[in-house]
């Protein structure tokens, strides 16, 4: 073939693929995952396409070293810590905050144990007044003060679950916040503002409880009006894109957000593994349909007062005991 032909053919090459790609990143997850099962070709390409795009390394890395993610996946493992907030919902929707931080949400038990090792990848704990501190300072504090005026709890996250955040900045100067649970995180989520926050990261899979309204249709319901940054929350996800829900009327003009009981796991939760995470000479993997979190445990139903006011009421299964038989 003559050298001007070669040349066409693979700067047309390179242009079809260019063109593919660009398809690629205009779809959501959902969307890439019915994509794929067009036929074995694209198969592979939207596989290598996830494989890039839903790599939570490079969502860490814009706070952590390169040299702590894999300690710190397994210290997430090992606390059962939920990434959740503007990081898991930039995961989900490939999207970039700038100034946006990552929000840990760990059991109290393992608080201290969690800060200790951020402070180990470099990150500088922060006091009220912003002066540095040390998280073993702040925790110390705070457990005298619960001891002293128990029942105090923090506000500014949620109406419950939260005892209180301690905040750091990181290697990368991005801010991260440890915000300390007295009831298990992913039940804290359920209490979220908004449906478009109710997304989070386990250390091996990724969760959207309403990623099809969140990433497909861009819409929000905000489940609780009382909270007292509200306007502020609104106007920051509407500043982000979404159009916001306050009631039943406008959920049913587009006919979503039914009243509904859920499970976290279930259906329509958009749920993405992760890749393992493992450094040379070690690997550890979970088994297929392994999960670090037990979905079955957390259900959640959706309902609308007389006025059309929605409320989003979580609650945790207790499984029955296993009877032996006779």
């Amino acid at each position: 073939m003559p050298l001007p032909q070669v040349s066409a053919l693979i700067n047309l090459l390179v242009y079809v693929y260019d063109a593919h790609q660009h398809v690629l990143h205009l779809l959501s997850l959902q969307d890439l995952r019915n994509y794929s099962a067009t036929c074995k070709d694209t198969s592979v390409a939207v596989e290598q396409f996830m494989s890039k795009e839903y790599d939570v390394d490079s969502y860490l890395s814009r706070f952590l070293r390169q040299k702590d993610m894999y300690t710190f996946r397994e210290v997430q493992r090992m606390t059962n810590t939920l990434i959740s907030g503007s990081l898991a919902l930039q995961f989900f929707t490939r999207l970039n905050f700038p100034s946006s931080d990552m929000d840990l949400y760990t059991p109290s038990k393992e608080a201290q144990f969690m800060c200790h090792n951020l402070e180990l990848f470099g990150c500088v704990a922060k006091g009220n007044d912003g002066s540095n501190t040390s998280s073993v300072t702040l925790l110390n504090d705070l457990w005298k003060a619960q001891f002293l005026h128990p029942g105090n709890t923090s506000v500014e996250y949620g109406p419950r679950g939260i005892l209180t955040t301690v905040h750091f900045v990181s290697p990368t100067g991005r801010r991260i916040q440890v915000l300390v649970t007295t009831i298990p995180p992913i039940e804290v989520i359920l209490g979220f503002h908004s449906t478009a926050g109710m997304n989070f990261i386990t250390s091996s899979h990724a969760y959207s409880l309403y990623g099809w309204e969140t990433c497909d249709l861009g819409i929000s319901l905000y489940t609780r009006r009382y909270h007292q940054t509200l306007p502020q929350i609104m106007a920051k996800y509407a500043h982000r894109g979404w159009k916001t829900f306050l009631d039943g009327s406008h959920a049913a003009d587009y006919m979503v957000f039914k009243p509904l009981t859920r499970q976290v796991g279930d259906h329509l939760t958009w749920k993405l593994k992760l890749k393992p995470n493992y450094t040379k000479g070690f690997e550890k993997q979970l088994l297929d349909g392994e999960e670090d979190v037990n979905e079955r445990v957390f259900e959640w139903s959706l309902e609308y007062d007389i006025m059309g006011f929605p409320e989003l009421k979580p609650q945790v299964v207790t499984p029955l005991p296993r009877i032996s038989p006779l």
